[in-house]
């Protein structure tokens, strides 16, 4: 069961971050594609990169079409293309997501509500100071 989830997980990443990553090696720039945008074209470009990595590594001579070589040739593309995006500028997108998903998660804090003796407190403590 666990060794499923991990293969799922693996799977997943080996489909979105190669593709997410050339996404902003293509796409530098914040205001070139929404998020849903990203998201479609990082799936898309992830399967072609996963496709032609399986069939570079399944040449007959090579004979490398295994898991381990296919995550690493995986990781390896995914170096480079995070490389060239950061020299491009793009690394400030994903910064910018965690940003908006870091301030959803965070509740703001609720302003406590003011009795009607508090703002007469607040004047008369500003009144006392002056």
């Amino acid at each position: 069961m666990l060794e499923t989830l991990g293969y799922i997980l693996l799977g997943l990443f080996m489909l979105f971050a190669p593709g997410f990553l050339l996404a902003l090696v293509f796409f530098p720039k914040s205001g070139s594609l929404d998020f849903w945008e990203r998201v479609a074209v990082s799936l898309g470009l992830g399967v072609l990169i996963s496709i032609y990595i399986g069939v570079v590594l399944a040449r007959p001579d090579w004979k490398l079409l295994s898991l381990a070589p296919f995550t690493e040739a995986v990781l390896v593309v995914c170096g480079f293309c995070a490389v060239v995006a950061y020299l491009r500028g793009g690394m400030a997108i994903p910064a910018a997501y965690v940003r908006t998903v870091m301030h959803a998660i965070r509740k703001p804090k609720p302003q406590a509500q003011l009795t009607q003796e508090q703002p007469k407190l607040a004047q008369e403590q500003a009144q006392e100071q002056k």
